[in-house]
């Protein structure tokens, strides 16, 4: 009698944390690398950097970069070879900012805001002419 008494509570104490764990998680969507992830190519790297503002924007650096890098594109510049290379921004649904190129008159061009999504404010940047040319309908079709 004590042993089922024992295993009764088991099974209550375990079903009470399946229930705290689905109110927890409920309504979150998986991490944006999960997503990256299911459609960039094989071989491509995927980095990624904490508290980030887009380049070339003004605003808060509370976003998450992804940087996306395919290591067998190369590509000659005056700072040497490099990769090709695309850049994502996952900025929190109310982040604020201002595009510097304007106000600074910059050659450069700043991230784009590529979706307005239901989580995120996301902005992609190709470094270079890459491979990776879907990214942004990619970005729309799973996050916007």
């Amino acid at each position: 009698m004590k042993r089922e008494v024992i295993i009764v509570l088991i099974v209550i104490a375990a079903l009470a944390m399946l229930v705290v764990i689905g109110f927890v998680t409920k309504g979150r969507m998986d991490p944006p690398e999960v997503k990256i992830k299911s459609f960039i190519p094989t071989g491509w790297n995927m980095t990624l950097v904490m508290n980030e503002a887009p380049t070339l924007w003004d605003g808060e650096a509370n976003c998450e970069l992804i940087i996306l890098e395919n290591p067998t594109e190369k590509y000659s510049s005056s700072e040497g070879n490099s990769s090709a290379t695309s850049k994502l921004w996952f900025c929190p649904k109310d982040w604020k900012g201002k595009e510097l190129n304007i106000i600074l008159n910059v050659p450069r061009k700043p991230a784009e805001l590529v979706c307005d999504g239901k989580e995120y404010k996301i902005f992609y940047l190709a470094m270079q002419n890459n491979s990776l040319k879907n990214v942004p309908g990619e970005i729309k079709k799973y996050f916007g």
